[in-house]
């Protein structure tokens, strides 16, 4: 029974590994478009975060590993830092598309109400891709103060493997390879005012935060354990932009969304 707990154990702290490195809050800016048509923008943005989700394991494998993840992990405090190139056109004054690609690398703690990790498991993840696109569009007009409409969509995907696990307690042996394969992608949708007061500017908006990732657990040539993150949050954003010169800007941002909070920084140059 020992051998089999920490069969499970061990899973777990692979599948947090590398799941958290799906997780990575990028900057949003003025919810309002700011590039004119044709108009062309490139920058950089950082920023950091964390979240607290639930994770539901299942799996189709007969054996121990169904019975002891039936029950939910929860992730707490899992903290991230994005590097991201962005880049952005305006196809009118009031409606402009990005996107942006980059690195996110996470840590955090994975904890069970059962014993699966038996209590908790803390870890540190390395870096890994992470990009999307997202687009803009001003729906009202003035020139103090602006409002518009903002949808931004990440995402991130990778494989993993831990070497030398003990499935002795399955059938395999005490030192088989661990394949993880991760999917997940997140969602910002925010409306809000863009206020306009020479060479800066304030910004906020509320709205929605949705994440969702799929882990999959390969061990012996099957899929042995799956892990489903499914987390939708309302909340709100707000930040200040101020301009360098006629073409570039730098902004900064808070974030806070249920369980979920992240502060950025970001400089653009339109051209």
């Amino acid at each position: 029974m020992r051998k089999k707990m920490l069969l499970i154990a061990v899973v777990l702290v692979v599948v947090s590994l590398c799941g958290s490195s799906a997780f990575g809050i990028a900057p949003v800016g003025p919810p309002t478009a700011s590039l004119k048509t044709g108009q062309w923008s490139t920058g950089f943005d950082y920023a950091h975060g964390e979240i607290d989700f639930e994770i539901d394991w299942s799996s189709d494998t007969a054996g121990v590993i169904p019975t002891y993840l039936s029950k939910e992990s929860s992730a707490k405090d899992m903290e991230s830092d994005a590097y991201l190139a962005k880049f952005g056109y305006g196809i009118s004054d009031d409606w402009e598309l990005y996107g942006f690609l980059g690195a996110a690398n996470n840590k955090g703690d994975i904890e069970d109400e059962g014993s699966i990790a038996n209590g908790s498991v803390n870890f540190d993840g390395g870096h890994n891709f992470s990009g999307g696109f997202g687009t803009k569009w001003t729906f009202l007009k003035d020139e103090q103060a602006s409002w518009g409409i903002v949808y931004q969509m990440s995402w991130s995907s990778g494989d993993d493997s831990y070497d030398d696990v003990d499935l002795t307690g399955l059938g395999g042996s005490s030192a088989e390879t661990v394949d993880v394969d991760i999917d997940s992608f997140d969602i910002t949708l925010m409306v809000g005012p863009t206020y306009e007061m020479g060479n800066w500017r304030i910004y906020g908006g509320a709205g929605l935060y949705y994440y969702d990732a799929d882990i999959d657990v390969e061990a012996m040539n099957t899929t042995a354990v799956e892990g489903d993150v499914d987390e939708a949050m309302f909340g709100g954003y707000v930040g200040t932009e101020v301009d360098i010169d006629e073409s570039c800007s730098f902004y900064g941002e808070y974030m806070l969304a249920n369980d979920a909070w992240a502060i950025g920084t970001g400089i653009v140059w339109r051209f």
